[in-house]
């Protein structure tokens, strides 16, 4: 009985130790998860603060140039029309035609950006928000 004792203590021992080593192999390798997912984390903030800053520089940009366009046109409007030279006039007319068209690429690009930029945050949101929940979960699975 005294030998079965004792190689149930030794099976005991035996299992601490594997029990203390893999509690040690695990720690090590959520630490090293945690510490994986903070950089991404970082990573993902960061670009995310780029993107936004791009898109809203351009957004802040765009209206500008438009504005200018529309600047243009309206001086070339007021000389054409002191103007009696047909041949000037064609050619401020076919300049008022481009900057036409400019204007409305400018503008039609602008509610598109805009589109995107929508789209981009709420992306980005639901990004942070998945990597918020698998924070949360990491840290509950290491509390366990």
């Amino acid at each position: 009985m005294k030998m079965i004792n004792d190689e149930l203590e030794e099976i005991k021992r035996e299992y601490a130790k594997e029990k203390i080593s893999f509690k040690q192999r695990y720690d090590k390798q959520l630490k090293k998860t945690n510490q994986e997912i903070n950089i991404l984390k970082a990573q993902i903030k960061i670009q995310n603060e780029m993107i936004k800053d791009m898109y809203t520089a351009v957004i802040e940009i765009v209206p500008a140039i438009h504005q200018t366009i529309i600047a243009m046109d309206r001086v070339i409007e007021i000389v054409n029309s002191d103007n009696d030279n047909e041949s000037i006039q064609q050619n401020y007319n076919k300049i008022l035609q481009e900057l036409s068209k400019t204007s409305e690429i400018v503008l039609d690009r602008t509610e598109l950006l805009q589109k995107h930029h929508e789209k981009l945050m709420g992306v980005m949101e639901k990004q942070n928000e998945l990597l918020v929940t698998s924070l949360v979960e990491t840290s509950d699975t290491e509390n366990v």
